[in-house]
């Protein structure tokens, strides 16, 4: 009799627990695919993004999202990322006109880094830029994106989009 009503209070309780933690992504960065990505901007979404092309290989060395993960942890924020690695370059200039906030003069996926994607437009005027193989260069010196002159950079750009989102009442999505 206890089984017969213990199994079905336990199956609710499970299927609970898994829908309540499916979807909500964690403080910090979290990637999407390109598929993802193209969703959340097509449906208006608004979130910070962080987008740079890269060998794998060369981010992982230098702690290239672990940097931003703690900063934006730091500030009690999610993000999301993409890497552009091995997508064309008329792809990735075609997305970035594509995707460019009206607010924006132009936004380059690539070299813009983290920035702000507001109702699926993305403005760079605000957060972090970053030189087109620099992830690279970083990687061949062994330089870690830890290093505290780096992180000060970065946590710098995270203060600037928090600034634009307080000052222009801005509702993250996630």
């Amino acid at each position: 009799m206890v089984k017969r009503i213990l199994f079905p209070f336990g199956a609710v309780l499970v299927i609970l627990l898994v829908v309540a933690g499916c979807g909500k992504p964690e403080e910090g960065m979290n990637e999407l695919s390109l598929k993802q990505l193209e969703m959340k901007l097509d449906n208006h979404e608004t979130f910070l993004l962080l987008t740079f092309a890269a060998d794998e290989n060369a981010v992982s060395k230098t702690d290239y999202i672990k940097a931003y993960d703690d900063s934006l942890k730091r500030g009690g924020l999610t993000g999301y990322y993409f890497n552009f690695e091995g997508e064309s370059k008329e792809a990735v200039d075609e997305f970035g006109k594509k995707y460019t906030h009206p607010k924006s003069k132009g936004w380059n996926p690539i070299t813009d880094g983290l920035g702000i994607v507001d109702k699926g437009g993305v403005i760079d005027e605000y957060g972090t830029h970053q030189a087109e193989g620099l992830i690279e260069q970083r990687a061949k010196d062994n330089d870690s994106f830890l290093d505290k002159d780096e992180m000060k950079d970065i946590d710098s750009g995270v203060k600037e989009m928090l600034e634009y989102i307080q000052v222009n009442n801005v509702e993250l999505t996630d």
